[in-house]
């Protein structure tokens, strides 16, 4: 009877030492758990921290590029204007103070802008008196585009173009005169360069030429011949 007693005294011992360890485990067990939830959550509010921050610096670098951008815009933008301001002064010089440049009749400037439509174009040819005489010139103006279509150099007279000039290139002016006019140029051709002459045949028969490199917007004279 005593046998059974301790026994049981044993085996109650170690049921007891199991449940403590077991629950010790436990413990331990819900302890990690709850140190592991807790790194990461910690973590995942650094990441989120981390997140806000590049969201933040990927905001102010891109004001940064649209600053540095109009920045860029703005500064080509003044240099364009203070281009066409020289530009501008330039002629109204030559216009109104003719001594201080060569004296006589000058093909001042031939410009080609395109337009909306593809193979259509502006242009404006500007005939300048750089004299003191300030006598009425009259004389007529030619217009030839070279360049090449199909492989082959090919050449056109600006009025066998679709163009909205009628009749003769025709100039009669004191100080200086502008014309303009659109015209059309055929598939496939490819320009390079344009040659403008000039007839006049008031106060005094002259003929000019000059010729202007294709760049729209760009032309560089080529050559001045009176």
């Amino acid at each position: 009877m005593r046998f059974y007693l301790m026994s049981l005294a044993l085996l109650a011992l170690v049921a007891y030492l199991g449940y403590e360890v077991g629950h010790y485990r436990q413990q331990a067990q819900d302890k990690t758990i709850q140190g592991l939830r807790n790194s990461l959550t910690s973590v995942t509010d650094k990441n989120n921290e981390l997140v806000r921050k590049l969201n933040v610096l990927g905001v102010e670098l891109e004001v940064e590029r649209l600053a540095n951008q109009n920045n860029q815009s703005q500064l080509h933008q003044a240099i364009q204007g203070q281009a066409a301001l020289k530009q501008e002064l330039s002629f109204y010089q030559r216009v109104m103070a003719p001594e201080l440049q060569e004296q006589g009749v000058a093909i001042d400037d031939f410009t080609v802008q395109p337009s909306s439509i593809p193979g259509h174009y502006h242009f404006s040819l500007v005939m300048m008196q750089q004299s003191q005489r300030n006598e009425f010139v009259r004389g007529k103006a030619s217009v030839l585009i070279f360049g090449s279509q199909q492989g082959k150099d090919k050449q056109y007279d600006l009025l066998e173009l679709d163009t909205s000039v009628n009749g003769p290139l025709s100039f009669n002016f004191r100080f200086f005169e502008v014309l303009e006019g659109n015209f059309t140029l055929p598939e496939g051709f490819i320009p390079e360069r344009v040659e403008v002459h000039f007839s006049a045949s008031k106060p005094e028969r002259q003929s000019l030429h000059r010729a202007f490199v294709w760049p729209l917007g760009e032309q560089t004279p080529l050559a001045d011949n009176n």
